[in-house]
């Protein structure tokens, strides 16, 4: 078994509507994820999985769900 893990560091914004606390205002906060895939075999150039391929589609998501 093959394994790769990759972490990514992102910003994202958000406030709370309807909240009288601080979050009503609009903010920032920093955030990160760590992704380990794994594989049973690698391609034949040694590789499991394209690291940019990975880091594409977990950025992707997080951009559309997140921020």
């Amino acid at each position: 078994m093959y394994s790769v893990t990759k972490t990514i560091e992102f910003c994202y914004g958000h406030r709370l509507l309807r909240y009288q606390g601080r979050c009503r205002h609009l903010h920032g906060h920093n955030g990160r994820v760590e992704i380990e895939l794994s594989a049973g075999k690698r391609d034949r150039r040694g590789r499991g999985r394209e690291i940019s391929e990975i880091k594409d589609a977990i950025r992707g998501w997080i951009d559309a769900h997140l921020d």
